[in-house]
């Protein structure tokens, strides 16, 4: 019985991960890049679950600590859809963190016209390849007059509760990860809207011009004063965004907006 205990482990891992990877529920756990060694585990732990479920000469010392082996298990179980909430970003706050860099309300800026706009064509069209470069390039911009005026369209998760954001401010992103949803951050755009008419939590696509927004220390980030707003079914949406180097294209999709 104890030998047959980790060949039943085994075969639970392998039945798990085909579970996941036919409910496509693989890419809200895993990268792209690590999805290709999961899924070429499925050999050795079938194997290696047939060996000692029917190989009676294996000899296997059963050990408490042993047990630790089914946590994966029990937590991917309790995982319901695998889709991260805002909670997670408002825990860790990955973009701004420091009171000083809060955004500062006390700033007027320059009221943007926004009847003038149309949105047939955007300047910047922010699709996953870009979603991390272009959110990054306007949080941390050290020319953020070159954006004003840009329109943009994205998509994205809302989170009201950043340490960054006060007032009619709040955040749209999407998680950013490089190996699995342990090393999640989240990544997105400051947004200018009446929050009230905003539910934390939810997915939205925004099209709006891009606006200087002032910080408390005095910098400024470019953020989007919003002209339309629509909320969008989230299970439609990819909740991760990844680096360069898991797309093909993303830098030359990137590079094509000559981002400062």
């Amino acid at each position: 019985m104890k030998r047959r205990f980790l060949g039943i482990i085994s075969l639970l891992y392998v039945l798990i991960i085909l579970y996941l990877w036919c409910s496509n529920n693989l890419v809200n756990i895993l990268a792209p890049q690590m999805q290709v060694y999961v899924k070429l585990s499925l050999i050795p732990l079938l194997l290696i679950g047939l060996v000692f479920l029917l190989n009676n000469n294996i000899k296997y010392k059963f050990k408490v600590s042993d047990l630790v082996l089914l946590l994966p298990l029990i937590m991917i179980i309790l995982s319901g859809d695998f889709r991260l909430t805002s909670k997670l970003a408002t825990n860790r706050d990955t973009l701004i963190t420091k009171e000083d860099s809060k955004i500062d309300d006390n700033y007027k800026e320059d009221e943007i016209d926004i009847t003038k706009y149309n949105f047939e064509s955007v300047d910047f069209d922010v699709i996953d390849p870009s979603y991390g470069g272009i959110s990054d390039y306007l949080m941390y911009t050290t020319d953020p007059d070159y954006y004003i005026g840009k329109t943009i369209r994205f998509r994205g998760l809302s989170l009201k509760n950043s340490k960054i954001v006060s007032g009619n401010y709040f955040i749209i992103g999407k998680y950013l990860i490089t190996c699995c949803a342990a090393d999640a951050g989240f990544v997105g755009f400051v947004v200018n809207y009446d929050v009230n008419e905003i539910k934390d939590n939810t997915w939205y696509e925004v099209e709006g011009v891009l606006k200087k927004v002032r910080l408390k220390d005095g910098t400024y980030v470019v953020g989007v004063k919003v002209v339309n707003i629509k909320e969008i079914d989230s299970k439609s949406e990819n909740q991760y965004v990844y680096p360069c180097y898991t797309y093909s294209d993303v830098c030359e999709e990137i590079s094509k907006y000559n981002l400062k």
